[in-house]
């Protein structure tokens, strides 16, 4: 399978690796200045055919709120 496939399919947050620089994830690493380029003019989007998936493993990675999180008091 190739190296971008993997990493699509990679659901452990801890193996991708941020700064400011960049990223890096299993030997493959991208500058902002490379993941800037590709924003602009490769990559469009990315979709999925499941809707809540996406949003439980944002809440799960603390980058969406919880139901709870944004109930108003009754």
């Amino acid at each position: 399978m190739p190296q971008k496939c993997k990493l699509l399919e990679d659901e452990q947050a801890a193996h991708l690796q941020f700064d400011e620089d960049g990223f890096a994830w299993n030997g493959v690493c991208a500058t902002t200045q490379e993941i800037t380029a590709a924003r602009q003019t490769a990559i469009l989007s990315f979709g999925s055919c499941n809707f809540d998936e996406p949003r439980d493993d944002l809440r799960a990675l603390g980058y969406f709120p919880n139901h709870q999180d944004t109930k108003t008091p009754s």
